[in-house]
């Protein structure tokens, strides 16, 4: 659902300026934008923590080991799914087909989680929510880490322990530290 309603945003645009103050018009282009960068990057972050879930109820995740009743789930998403609309443009980009995919194998699963994941935590960059985004990096340090793969958790956790310090929690800066040296020390 958290897709489509991208897939929606990313369509739909604002109404041209009409004639008059050019300076009011620009300012509510600029606001209208920036609500919908923030809508769109609540929605990315949606879709990752819904992928997040439905990847461990159906054994996706990486530390996770597919099991039939894994399986069974994956069936049953799908078969619930529906077949996909032949005379949509773009079917394979649609974000059922996306799901369709993801659902498909851990590789797939990883590989639209990870892209999914960098979309949320770029846009809220971009926009300056760096805690957000650094919230998600977390989670992405977490993922790699399951994979054994410290070396690509580490710009996330020095990031998330940056980020502590700059907001004076020394605690959880010192949390985000070991963690970070425990990366170290597995890499």
């Amino acid at each position: 659902a958290s897709l489509e309603l991208v897939d929606y945003l990313k369509r739909t645009r604002p109404p041209p300026p009409e004639d008059g103050a050019q300076e009011v018009v620009e300012s509510q282009r600029r606001s209208h934008q920036e609500v919908v960068m923030l809508q769109n990057a609540s929605l990315w972050n949606i879709a990752h923590n819904q992928l997040y879930d439905l990847g461990k109820l159906c054994g996706l995740l990486p530390d996770m080991t597919t099991e039939s009743h894994h399986l069974q789930t994956v069936v049953d998403l799908l078969c619930g799914m529906g077949e996909p609309e032949e005379g949509c443009n773009n079917v394979k980009s649609s974000p059922p087909a996306v799901l369709r995919e993801a659902l498909s194998s851990k590789e797939k699963f990883l590989q639209h989680y990870f892209a999914i994941s960098e979309l949320a935590m770029g846009t809220y960059k971009h926009m300056g929510h760096y805690r957000a985004a650094r919230i998600i990096g977390n989670h992405l340090a977490d993922m790699y880490l399951a994979l054994g793969e410290p070396m690509q958790a580490e710009g996330y956790l020095l990031d998330f322990a940056a980020g502590f310090k700059e907001d004076g929690w020394g605690r959880l800066h010192a949390n985000a530290l070991k963690r970070l040296a425990r990366c170290y020390k597995a890499g």
